[in-house]
């Protein structure tokens, strides 16, 4: 159990060790240890903020650092949020930061964050409940009215330990074997992260962790996975690619979109599209139509409505049509309020609620009895929104 302790407690050990070593260099005539030195603050002074003509310069600083503090809160809370398995709610998160740094303001206090170090140190100590914070804070007043004259005689070396044992409590190692055989573009970020965190300041890394994570989710919108389906056993539509024994449906080709259609991938789309219908043309010459499967597009901006529009343009100048089969209620929705559905039956095109009525159309069947389902679900998407609209929230 002691050696246990010394092990809890080694961080501390080792400032009170840092402080008699400093101490000791001082009495022998070596000065050249770098202390904390005289903090030259009276303690909490209230005051009220003050406005200036420098104000207006303060602003964009003010905003960066309110950005960089709420990502570095919020995540190392959403990381020991998933070490310790309970729930984590980041809005309540930044509403505590700007109540905190509100009062802050009339203390002329530093702006206030969570910390990987501070919350590491919390965390190997075994703090589990918003208390250690209120003792904490507790033990901050204590230490700045009574201790100040000891912790101004402390080497700056000493508090290395605490901010290295923090540091790798808060870092999973084992983390990176997985991410590299699952993704090869995570595991990248996740080293260029670590690197810039350890080269210069957690800060730094987060800010690099961030824009490459825009980055990489801005490419693969732009490059979504576009595949040629076919029917395999079950009646199911599959990527060839992966199951080459699914047959192709005659006088038509089936295509999926696996990502939702915004203007990144609009042009990507467009051209796989009339690229698969030119190779089953070839093929056989009597496919006539393009069965766009939208069973995993859930969201579509304008430009993926004028993309859509443009397509079936381009298949009616072709003497092809198109088809959108497996209609989710935000995608029918969209498209009815842009007026996509009349663009689409005025250039031969159809709306399908299920691939079966889509491969119906393409077999010769009724194409009202498409419409009319596609115009019930736009129907229940309509009142459904209304009866939400008038619910009270409790």
């Amino acid at each position: 159990k002691s050696m246990k302790m010394c092990a809890d407690l080694s961080s501390v050990l080792c400032v009170i060790l840092g402080w008699v070593w400093g101490y000791i260099y001082r009495q022998t005539g070596i000065n050249s240890v770098r202390l904390i030195d005289d903090s030259e603050s009276n303690g909490f002074i209230f005051l009220l903020p003050s406005f200036d003509s420098n104000t207006p310069d303060l602003i964009v600083p003010a905003l960066m650092i309110a950005v960089v503090g709420f990502l570095e809160t919020m995540a190392v809370g959403g990381k020991m949020a998933n070490e310790k398995r309970y729930s984590y709610d980041a809005n309540q998160e930044l509403l505590a930061l700007g109540a905190a740094n509100v009062g802050g303001a009339f203390m002329g206090a530093f702006p206030i964050t969570g910390g990987f170090s501070r919350t590491a140190v919390n965390s190997m100590f075994g703090a589990s409940s918003p208390l250690a914070g209120a003792l904490t804070s507790m033990v901050v007043v204590i230490a700045v009215y009574s201790l100040m004259p000891v912790v101004e005689l402390l080497p700056l070396a000493a508090l290395a330990p605490l901010i290295i044992h923090g540091a790798i409590g808060v870092t999973d190692f084992k983390a990176f074997i997985p991410t590299f055989r699952g993704n090869k573009l995570d595991f990248l970020i996740m080293v260029a992260t670590f690197v810039v965190s350890l080269g210069l300041t957690v800060k730094e890394g987060l800010i690099t962790g961030v824009v490459l994570s825009i980055l990489k989710l801005t490419y693969e919108v732009a490059m979504p996975n576009l595949a040629v389906c076919g029917q395999v056993e079950d009646g199911t539509f599959r990527d060839v690619r992966y199951y080459p024994e699914g047959q192709m449906i005659p006088r038509c080709v089936v295509v999926r979109l696996d990502a939702a259609l915004t203007f990144a991938n609009t042009r990507r789309l467009q051209e796989f599209c009339l690229r698969a219908m030119g190779a089953a043309g070839r093929a056989d010459p009597s496919v006539s139509y393009l069965i766009l499967d939208c069973k995993s597009i859930n969201g579509i901006d304008m430009t993926g409505c004028e993309a859509i529009e443009n397509l079936a343009i381009s298949l009616q100048k072709r003497k092809k049509s198109l088809v959108l089969a497996n209609l989710k209620a935000p995608l029918t929705q969209a498209m009815y309020a842009a007026g996509v559905n009349q663009h689409i039956e005025a250039h031969g095109g159809h709306l399908c609620w299920n691939i079966a009525q889509a491969i119906a159309l393409v077999n010769g069947g009724d194409p009202t009895v498409a419409k009319k389902a596609v115009s019930d679900l736009h129907s229940r998407v309509q009142s459904s929104t209304a009866a939400l609209k008038q619910c009270v929230p409790v």
